[in-house]
């Protein structure tokens, strides 16, 4: 994730502070925010009430130059089901979508559908000789923070020879734990981030699922950037995400949308 000169100077022109960062960055911020509210995300393609957005991180990406960015998770009955990353890129102001669904969902932006993914977004595996989902919510929470012990995630770049290798930073706290009030299938869970700085370039969702009284621990893996992945359990290889991937098919678990960024800006003079 990138913010040049030419974008930077751009932004500073619009918001009328050239010579002071500050500016600069509430007006990226604002618009980042109002631009939470330019998708609506359905459950289902039947559901009529929108899934509630969620800011769960706010990251710069001083390592690549970007001032601001920002994930947001949508929730649907405490369950995070899908998460996009909203940055400037070059000259573009980008929301980059992927499904957490154990279905399928829908996206709308002016009452037209823009996304709407034709299987489940995640791939859930167990994990083995763990002890089982506790009772407590809060004793659930420490197993999850122990659990992330077992994992390990690594940016292999966008270089073919995958010399921009990277072993990513894992984030201590979640960033964004499941609020279910009435489990079913999903008991609890949590979404933990590896990060660089603090920019997330996987997540790893974490959950109790099962039958009440039967639950057991469940993982995978989730691309948030366009650069090779890799992920490990027990320094053993479970995932990987190829380099550039395709974004642009609107039935696909991952696709973005992008905008001009001087224009998205000029809204915030």
């Amino acid at each position: 994730m990138n913010f040049n000169v030419t974008t930077l100077a751009v932004v500073m022109l619009l918001s009328g502070a050239a010579s002071a960062a500050e500016p600069v960055v509430t007006a990226l911020r604002e618009a980042i925010d109002k631009s939470i509210d330019w998708y609506q995300l359905f459950p289902s393609e039947n559901d009529t009430k929108p899934m509630k957005p969620i800011v769960a991180l706010r990251w710069p990406n001083n390592i690549r130059g970007s001032t601001d960015g920002a994930t947001v998770v949508w929730v649907d009955k405490g369950r995070a089901e899908a998460v996009v990353a909203i940055y400037p890129w070059e000259e573009l102001f980008i929301h980059e979508f992927d499904s957490l669904s154990r279905g399928t969902l829908v996206a709308r932006s002016d009452e037209e559908v823009v996304w709407n993914p034709n299987k489940p977004g995640l791939q859930f595996h167990p994990i083995d000789d763990v002890p089982p989902p506790a009772e407590s919510a809060l004793v659930r929470l420490r197993q999850m923070k122990s659990l992330t012990k077992h994992f390990k995630a690594t940016l292999l770049g966008w270089v073919a020879d995958n010399s921009q290798r990277e072993e990513l930073r894992m984030m201590t706290r979640p960033i964004y734990r499941y609020e279910i009030d009435k489990p079913d299938k999903v008991q609890d869970g949590a979404i933990f981030a590896y990060a660089t700085g603090t920019d997330p370039e996987v997540l790893l969702v974490i959950e109790a699922f099962g039958d009440a009284g039967r639950y057991a621990w469940q993982y995978a893996f989730v691309r948030r950037s366009s650069g090779g992945l890799e992920g490990r359990i027990r320094n053993k290889i479970v995932w990987v995400a190829e380099k550039y991937p395709q974004k642009k098919n609107r039935q696909s678990n991952h696709v973005e949308f992008s905008r001009p960024l001087d224009e998205v800006l000029a809204t915030e003079r």
